[in-house]
């Protein structure tokens, strides 16, 4: 990690929000960007906008060229290609602006880049969502509109493989989502992280890891 951003995460720390898919991360950080002091830090992307997303509020979306001009330049904090071929990074300038309106920083990014940062700066803890169960897990899946049954066993395959990632990271706070409001309130309170509710967040995360497994996807 570049220099210029560690000291950057040191002087914003950035609260840094990841979850398995459905989790209720993207909501959960919208409602703390309208009710809060945080300002969500917008993500540089290959991938295509979808309809009613705008660059600059959604993603700034950026051609293949691009990305790859702002990698050399050392331009980002973090970048990982997800899904095969997408690129997604978080740049210095982004977190600069977002701590530049005296707000908290939020990033939302994937558990890769949340554990790099993790590592080196180990006093940000980055949070992991999780459903409260695998039955409201599947109803919030199962309620996404135009769903394919790829995509749909896609994202449960991401799934698994982020819970076994977290489950061997003790740098990973758990957050149960229940309800949108509780758990955004205890974001701001500060998530709890001794051990007897972590070790309980983390019994339920390996049930949920189970259940993808007996999937068989």
């Amino acid at each position: 990690m570049p220099q210029p951003a560690v000291k950057l995460l040191e002087s914003a720390k950035p609260l840094i929000l990841c979850g398995v898919t459905a989790a209720g991360k993207d909501a959960t950080s919208q409602y703390l960007s309208e009710r809060s002091n945080f300002e969500r830090v917008v993500t540089h992307t290959t991938r295509r906008p979808r309809p009613g997303e705008v660059t600059g509020r959604d993603y700034w979306f950026v051609g293949e060229s691009d990305m790859e001009a702002l990698i050399e330049q050392a331009a980002f904090i973090e970048v990982q290609v997800l899904n095969g071929d997408r690129v997604y990074g978080t740049s210095l300038a982004a977190l600069e602006l977002a701590a530049s309106r005296g707000q908290k920083p939020l990033m939302i990014i994937d558990i890769h880049g949340a554990a790099k940062i993790a590592k080196v700066l180990p006093q940000i803890q980055p949070l992991f969502m999780i459903p409260p169960s695998s039955d409201v897990w599947m109803q919030r899946l199962g309620g996404r509109a135009n769903m394919s049954d790829g995509e749909h066993d896609r994202r449960l395959h991401s799934a698994r493989e982020e819970l076994e990632f977290v489950l061997d990271n003790p740098a990973f706070v758990l957050i149960i989502n229940q309800d949108l409001e509780q758990s955004a309130r205890e974001i701001i309170r500060g998530a709890p992280t001794d051990r007897g509710t972590q070790a309980e967040r983390r019994d339920l995360a390996k049930e949920l890891l189970e259940y993808t497994l007996s999937s068989n996807i």
